[in-house]
């Protein structure tokens, strides 16, 4: 397009087949727009008066809009916020000099979001008072922002993941970072956060007052804070041990709800026989209050002999 006063958007369009190459829109009166499709790239709305946009594609990158008289924005992609702009080598950000603006902008290959300058856009701001955000960041991704009040918010950050934001006053929240993973914020008042970290891992808050955090740093292991005022916490550093505190004064674990007869407290042997060596102790009932020097265990408080 010409840089004449024609008021259409000018710009000056270079790029490189190299992975090195850059994507520069004119830095005429119409803004500049630079972009390194690399890693480190930069996207960049030129310091006129039309604004300055900079955007990193890493995970710590920072997208803002110039501290100049056209505001300033600043966005981490890891809050609840949303605007992505792609760093592969097909995706295009524009703005339109026109009135109602245009803004495309392809996260992958298939992917678009467009802000369109018609009522009938495929990126439409909801007519109702919280509006609707759709945007396919992957192929079969949706991030979706609620006519709800309080909206809900979708968004797939891989193929079968799903991030949502509960319509509910305390909102659920639900990404999987991994293709089987899940992190839930739960709608009660004190919630409860799930999230793997691995394919099998698990971590948890409790929707108790006193929360119970679970999480699995490996792909058996148990790391449990207790729903109880004390607090159990259990970890495991290896695929089968099993490191426990206990929520009890004994400072024993205690990492099921069960009772072996009459005992108040839980014996272990109703964990697998692979985790209670784990534990250092042997037999079919390690003992919660063993005596020091006991090897074989020590007595519950129910009186039975637990080794």
């Amino acid at each position: 397009p010409s840089p004449l006063k024609t008021g259409a958007l000018t710009h000056i369009l270079t790029h490189s087949p190299l992975k090195t190459g850059v994507l520069t829109h004119s830095p005429l009166k119409t803004r500049a727009l630079t972009h390194s499709s690399l890693k480190t790239g930069v996207l960049t709305h030129s310091p006129l008066k039309t604004g300055v946009l900079t955007h990193s594609s890493l995970k710590t990158g920072v997208l803002t809009h110039s501290s100049l008289k056209t505001r300033a924005l600043t966005h981490s992609s890891l809050k609840t916020r949303v605007l992505t702009h792609s760093p592969l080598k097909t995706g295009v950000l524009t703005h339109s000099p026109l009135k109602t603006r245009a803004l495309t902008h392809s996260s992958l290959k298939t992917g678009v979001l467009t802000h369109s300058p018609l009522k009938t856009g495929v990126l439409t701001h909801s007519p109702l008072k919280t509006g609707a955000l759709t945007h396919s960041p992957l192929k079969t991704g949706v991030l979706t922002h609620s006519p709800l009040k309080t909206g809900a918010l979708t968004h797939s950050p891989l193929k079968t993941g799903v991030l949502t934001h509960s319509p509910l006053k305390t909102g659920v929240l639900t990404p999987s970072s991994l293709k089987t993973g899940a992190l839930t914020h739960s709608p009660l008042k004190t919630g409860a956060l799930t999230h793997s970290s691995l394919k099998t891992g698990v971590l948890t808050h409790s929707p108790l007052k006193t929360r119970a955090l679970t999480h699995s740093p490996l792909k058996t292991g148990v790391l449990t804070h207790s729903p109880l005022k004390t607090g159990a916490l259990t970890h495991s550093p290896l695929k089968t041990g099993v490191l426990t505190h206990s929520p009890l004064k004994t400072g024993w674990a205690t990492v099921l709800p069960l009772q072996h007869g009459d005992c108040p407290v839980v014996c272990l042997s109703h964990l697998t026989p692979q985790l209670a060596p784990a534990l250092g102790r042997q037999g079919n009932h390690p003992g919660l209050e063993a005596r020091e020097g006991d090897e074989e265990g020590g007595r519950g408080r129910c009186g039975k002999r637990h080794g």
